[in-house]
């Protein structure tokens, strides 16, 4: 992973639109989940890839009539942005839409981290690619579609060049342990199906190995 030496993206150059999208204050760095006395203050812990001095005191959230602002919504965002969480929610009412706003968050705070998303079906995988450009505005020029059909050579230019990932997980084990994904660069993992990684899961086994290369979860 490249940690030192890269220019952090300005905050304005790295979101789409003033329209469409708002600044939540209260970043990185020290934040609070709940409310009431159930109320609970957390530190960020630097991992091994830095983050962007410019943005890491914001968090972005869209704003559109297409996709009108839910409370529940905004709070299950933040919470999975400040820690890890596990969305459970009915189809139709947001798990989607959360999962782009948690990417495209640790896409504009860890500009040489790798944001991955990882769901079981090729379906899945379509749908939140749609979410991340529609929604949030997350450049195509910076992400990446890898499947078991994806050369070998094709998938280590991809993990050089690109930012944002969508993939299987078995996909992903296996770029890492063939060494064409730094475990050390990978910021934020969204799983699909994620109840489902338990034992020797592909899910679980991901986790295990970026756990093990210093990630911070």
């Amino acid at each position: 992973a490249a940690t030192t030496g890269t220019a952090c993206v300005d905050d304005d150059d790295n979101t789409p639109s003033d329209t469409g999208y708002r600044r939540i204050q209260g970043g990185s760095t020290s934040f609070s989940t709940g409310s009431g006395g159930a109320r609970r203050r957390s530190t960020y812990e630097e991992g091994p890839v830095p983050m962007c001095e410019n943005t890491r005191h914001n968090w972005i959230y869209p704003t559109d009539d297409n996709y009108p602002e839910r409370v529940y919504q905004v709070e299950m965002s933040h919470s999975a942005i400040m820690q890890n969480t596990l969305v459970s929610l009915p189809t139709g009412l947001g798990k989607t839409l959360i999962a782009a706003v948690v990417m495209y968050n640790y896409y504009r705070w860890f500009p040489t981290g790798k944001v991955v998303f990882c769901a079981p079906t090729r379906p899945l995988v379509s749908q939140q690619i749609h979410a991340c450009y529609k929604i949030m505005g997350i450049p195509e020029k910076h992400t990446a579609e890898i499947s078991g059909r994806t050369r070998p050579d094709s998938r280590d230019a991809m993990w050089t060049s690109k930012r944002v990932f969508f993939c299987t997980p078995q996909t992903l084990v296996k770029d890492m342990q063939e060494g064409r994904c730094d475990p050390r660069s990978v910021v934020c993992v969204v799983m699909d199906e994620a109840h489902r990684a338990t034992g020797e899961h592909a899910n679980a086994v991901l986790v295990r190995m970026i756990t093990d290369y210093g990630a911070k979860f």
